[in-house]
């Protein structure tokens, strides 16, 4: 059993009772330890074992961020269009950012130029020289590439503005872009993004110009961190197959 409070606590059961896994959620904004409790040592669950065992410990958060990818993977449809890009669709207020938490993330093979991802009148991302920029309505974030991969993971996370007239919501747009596992640009901002469309598709690469194949983007419909369950590390480095 599995379950989560907010961005950073989360818990697991294992499937014999005997382990509960709890991370606490953040304390006057630090982060606390995980906690492993034996249910068959102590049934009250007051108890925490310490040390943890490392191979329990380590299986029960593999097992708890395989099935937080699972749940948070938007289900997008990626057809390619023979240049090495391709058309993405489906889940449109999840694949479409705009709309509270969002993270984007593919593999840009080293080949790639010129527009990576553009998604009319939403955002776009685009590639010149080794500078990625992305802009989403008048916030535009970008970073250098790092000389000598064949595969670059690029990944945008964050938390979006919703239209405050609509339904309440935080005072700000909060956006990180990450190259190879890096933080390289981020912004905090009170503008909201505007998306008069969200069933528009997201196009992959430049159609008129063949390249590499881009495998098809990951998109995730919460947050990631240092310190989320599944980190921006680990989803970094998901998404490039090759060196």
């Amino acid at each position: 059993l599995f379950w989560e409070h907010g961005l950073k606590s989360y818990g697991a059961l294992s499937a014999d009772g005997q382990w509960r896994l709890y991370q606490p959620p953040p304390l006057f904004g630090g982060d606390l330890p995980i906690r492993l409790i034996d249910l068959i040592i102590d049934p009250t669950g007051a108890s925490v074992v310490e040390p943890p065992p490392p191979m329990v410990l380590a299986q029960m958060e593999s097992d708890f961020a395989n099935w937080y990818t699972d749940v948070h993977t938007v289900d997008t449809q990626y057809v390619p269009d023979g240049a090495g890009g391709g058309t993405l669709t489906g889940s449109d207020t999840l694949r479409t950012p705009g709309y509270r938490e969002y993270t984007f993330g593919l593999g840009l093979p080293d080949d790639v130029t010129g527009q990576i991802a553009n998604q009319a009148d939403v955002w776009e991302m685009a590639r010149s020289g080794d500078t990625v920029t992305a802009q989403f309505g008048n916030i535009i974030l970008s970073g250098q590439l790092q000389a000598g991969n064949g595969c670059h993971s690029i990944a945008i996370t964050g938390r979006f503005l919703v239209d405050t007239s609509l339904i309440s919501g935080p005072d700000e747009i909060t956006l990180a872009l990450y190259i190879d596992g890096q933080e390289v640009d981020s912004v905090q901002t009170s503008d909201v993004l505007a998306v008069s469309d969200p069933t528009v598709p997201t196009i992959i690469g430049d159609p008129l110009i063949s390249t590499s194949n881009i495998d098809a983007p990951v998109i995730l419909n919460t947050k990631l961190s240092a310190s989320s369950a599944l980190t921006i590390s680990s989803f970094a480095d998901s998404l490039c197959s090759g060196p």
